[in-house]
Parts: structure tokens; C-alpha cells; sequence
């Protein structure tokens, strides 16, 4: 939607992660326009995402379009660090996808894609060997 805006995590001026949330806003009675903005300090979410008890050692954070990590993760590197993971392409539904881990394991992975402001949820869930998928 026009008039909004979602950054992607950076580091703050104390080196600690932050988001912007910006929406244009309009006064009905005068007309005049003017944008409300937020900085979000992110320890809470990133709170709530590691609290998820996935089964078999999974791992929920979220990443951007472009596949780098906007939140800690408990496998797949450190925050700002790029994914290596492939990102599918956009689609309306969740997706469960097949890759192969950096041990040979197979790793299955979900992905939630959210366009209005490309980021990516993923999920993951490791067991035995690529060769045993088959």
C-alpha cells in the first residue's frame, strides 16, 4: 500500500537492532497530510521468535528479499548475515521446500512470504541424509 513503510533491521546508534514503521496519515477535516514514525527496538520480538520450540532442533527467524537474516537465528548464522538457504519465489501460500544442509543433511524449511514488505519467515526442521529423502 502507498503511504507505508517497513524497513529492514539495521543497527542503531547504540549497535543495537532497530526497524522503522512509517505511515502517511491524512487530517479529514483540514486536508493537511503528515507521516507517523516509529523505531522499533526489536529485543522483544526476537524474544518471542527464539521462544518457538520447534521439534527436532528447528529454528524460526525472518529474512528479507534479498536473504539476509533480520532476526537472530539459532542455525543459520547472525543477525545481518546472508542466508544461504535459497529463497523461493513468491507465492500466496506457505511453502515447505528441500535443501541440503551444510553436514549433507537434508533440511526441510518453510517459508511464509508477506510481499507488501518482503519479508520472509522461515522455519526449518533437519533429519538424516539427503539420500534417505530420495
Amino acid at each position: 500500500m502507498r503511504g507505508e513503510y517497513i524497513s529492514g533491521v539495521f543497527l542503531g546508534f547504540r549497535d543495537e537492532p532497530h526497524l522503522i514503521v512509517a505511515r502517511k496519515v491524512v487530517n479529514e477535516k483540514t486536508g493537511k497530510s503528515f507521516v507517523i514514525r516509529a523505531t522499533l527496538d526489536t529485543a522483544q520480538f526476537n524474544s518471542i521468535l527464539s521462544s518457538i520450540d520447534l521439534p527436532g532442533g528447528g529454528d524460526a527467524f525472518i529474512v528479507d528479499h534479498a536473504g539476509v537474516i533480520q532476526t537472530p537465528s539459532k542455525r543459520h548464522g547472525s543477525l545481518l548475515s546472508k542466508l544461504a538457504l535459497p529463497i523461493p519465489a513468491y507465492s500466496e501460500k506457505t511453502s515447505v521446500n528441500l535443501a541440503v544442509g551444510e553436514n549433507g543433511g537434508r533440511v526441510y524449511y518453510w517459508v511464509c512470504l508477506c510481499p507488501r514488505n518482503a519479508v520472509y519467515c522461515f522455519g526449518h526442521q533437519g533429519h538424516g541424509s539427503v539420500d534417505e529423502a530420495a
